[in-house]
């Protein structure tokens, strides 16, 4: 009979640490799917990449009209491009040749943007001026997903900017001026932080509808 009790005894405290360690671990699988999901929900493309004009910041930085704003806290990278002939040669070939087909590529209108893509790839974005607090128009170019060019205008003047690997390498400003690589410039690091927050999200946008 003490054996049957030693036996029972054993069997019932075995159950007992099987069963707490089935609900320790189905704790576990519980926080872990819900630290899952919440990074997921983190990593959500907002819905629109239009700011509410109560949100919008300006920076220092001005343009002939008007400033150029900071509505980004993301930074951009600063790395020295070399080769620019090179490169800039060939993002102006690929500009021309979206300019020049543009009227073959499929559109699609949304509120403040105008996508033209060729085969589901976008290859250009038109923002109209006064989207984000930038009273400019401005037109994105991207080849497989990446940007590489930004035309920034109204009121007949312009500016653009060159990008390579999510660089801003060369900016003409609007009176003509060329840099290139200089991050020291305030001016120069303004355009980059904004145009290339703002260009990729609403191609992020876009293409994650």
């Amino acid at each position: 009979m003490e054996n049957d009790k030693n036996i029972n005894l054993r069997t019932l405290i075995i159950v007992a640490v099987c069963v707490f360690a089935a609900l320790i671990i189905l704790i576990l699988a519980i926080c872990a799917g819900y630290l899952i999901m919440r990074g997921k929900d983190n990593q959500k493309v907002i819905d629109n990449p239009v700011i509410d004009a109560s949100y919008v910041t300006l920076s220092d930085q001005k343009l002939s009209n008007g400033a150029i704003p900071d509505n980004y806290r993301q930074g951009v990278k600063q790395v020295e491009i070399n080769g620019v002939g090179t490169k800039t040669s060939v993002i102006d070939q690929l500009r021309r040749n979206t300019d020049q087909n543009l009227q073959s590529l499929e559109r699609q209108d949304e509120t403040d943007a105008v996508y033209y893509s060729l085969d589901g790839e976008i290859m250009r974005i038109d923002i109209a001026s006064g989207t984000n607090g930038f009273q400019y128009n401005r037109s994105y170019y991207f080849n497989s997903g990446i940007l590489y060019f930004a035309l920034i205008y109204q009121n007949g003047v312009q500016s653009s900017a060159y990008y390579f690997d999510d660089v801003m390498y060369r900016y003409i400003t609007e009176d003509g001026q060329i840099m290139f690589n200089a991050f020291n410039d305030k001016q120069y690091m303004a355009v980059a932080k904004l145009t290339i927050n703002e260009a990729y999200s609403f191609y992020n946008h876009r293409v994650n509808k």
